[in-house]
């Protein structure tokens, strides 16, 4: 199964949205869609999606990521759930409630 990552867009949260959490540091996020191709016809295209959270802590930096696989077998409809993660700020924590969400509201398969 072949397996490619293509980095949808990022956001750099503002201290509006992290006042919340309480954290006094830089914290990005970047959004991709995965796509798997499988080796024989019936396999098909399956897509997924990773988020990625990057906190600069003291001079280092803090990695965070979670990624759901197979999500949809349609491109454009994987791009219009990473856009509406990225839009609503998912962080790789809320990636999986965020998504079961989504399929209770019919947007994902």
């Amino acid at each position: 199964m072949e397996s490619s990552k293509i980095y949808y867009g990022g956001k750099v949260l503002n201290e509006e949205e992290l006042k919340e959490s309480n954290i006094k540091n830089k914290v990005e996020l970047e959004y991709y869609s995965i796509k798997r191709s499988g080796k024989v016809e019936e396999e098909g295209t399956a897509y997924g999606i990773e988020v990625v959270k990057k906190e600069y802590k003291g001079g280092g930096l803090e990695i965070e990521a979670n990624q759901m696989e197979n999500i949809s077998s349609n491109g454009d409809k994987i791009n219009e759930i990473i856009n509406l993660l990225k839009r609503n700020t998912v962080t790789p924590y809320g990636l999986e409630d965020t998504m079961e969400e989504l399929v209770k509201r019919g947007i994902a398969e």
